[in-house]
């Protein structure tokens, strides 16, 4: 008899230590998007060391491809068996989302620093709303996903963040505060909707027995989305002259005539759209691949 209870007491974690777990968790879950903090400062670190933003790409390119290679071997997709549609075209939503949602988080501080002469820290300030949007939504939309099910839940938050994407590459070098704060807010809203419902998709398509396969493949997804971002969309905002007109624009507009500021901005501006544009079609393409999962 004694043990059987023994045993038992040894299977069932004691009582006092089942809240480490969820406070594992959420103290992973808050550290996870500090990453992208790096970003504000890449206007300032580019004209400290006089690189390009081809260059200064690689930084983050690097560290999410050495973050995502400790990933790849805990997922292992040819492992789900019976719920392989489910799960392929939930993970390309996801991996797409990452591409088009992860961009703006780069483009964005080199708009606020080098467009507009905001110092880091307002920099920082006002990509706030995005963030604090995301994560009022995404707790909402998990719940509703809970009782009604992800099935339009996913392409409707990409529709929501795709329309965001095409909104904030409207703005220009005179656009105020308020119309790019709520151009965020909007995109926000777009990815809260998208996240956890799709989540929820992926890890309820894996058998029980590979949920942590499931999760190292999702998180993989993720950062490829964000390598892929940060490499196609420096590549088009540099190709379009952008990279060259922020950083004269950042050192040295104070020595150039007003002309050729007016000029260098334009050519900002235009790279910063189709940059942003490009973002809007990894959305919309996300949008197809949520509805193409099927009913589940």
């Amino acid at each position: 008899m004694r043990s059987v209870t023994a045993g038992t007491s040894c299977n069932v974690p004691p009582r006092r230590h089942r809240w480490l777990s969820p406070l594992i968790v959420s103290l992973g879950v808050a550290a996870g998007p500090l990453d992208t903090a790096v970003n504000i400062a890449f206007p300032a670190i580019t004209a400290a060391f006089v690189i390009p933003v081809t260059t200064i790409q690689w930084v983050v390119i690097c560290y999410v491809l050495t973050y995502g290679s400790l990933l790849l071997g805990c997922g292992r997709l040819g492992d789900v068996i019976g719920h392989k549609r489910v799960f392929l075209f939930a993970n390309i939503s996801f991996m797409l989302c990452m591409m088009a949602l992860f961009a703006p988080g780069f483009l964005m501080p080199f708009y606020f620093e080098q467009l507009r002469g905001f110092s880091t820290v307002e920099t920082g300030l006002l990509l706030t709303p995005l963030s604090i949007t995301f994560a009022l939504v995404a707790p909402f939309s998990g719940a509703l996903a809970d009782r009604f099910g992800s099935r339009w839940l996913s392409p409707t938050g990409l529709a929501i963040a795709c329309f965001g994407l095409f909104l904030l590459s409207q703005v220009n070098a005179q656009s105020s505060l308020f119309d790019i704060i709520w151009r965020l807010i909007i995109i926000g809203i777009g990815q809260g909707i998208f996240q956890s419902p799709n989540t929820r998709t992926i890890m309820g398509a894996a058998p029980h027995e590979k949920q942590g396969e499931a999760s190292g493949l999702l998180a993989t997804g993720r950062v490829i989305g964000q390598s892929l971002s940060v490499a196609l969309i420096g590549t088009v905002f540099a190709a379009f002259g952008g990279a060259i007109a922020g950083n004269l624009l950042f050192t040295q507009a104070h020595t150039l005539s007003p002309a050729k500021v007016t000029t260098l901005q334009a050519t900002f501006v235009n790279s910063f759209h189709a940059g942003l544009l490009v973002c809007a079609a990894f959305a919309a393409i996300g949008i197809f691949t949520a509805i193409a999962r099927g009913k589940q």
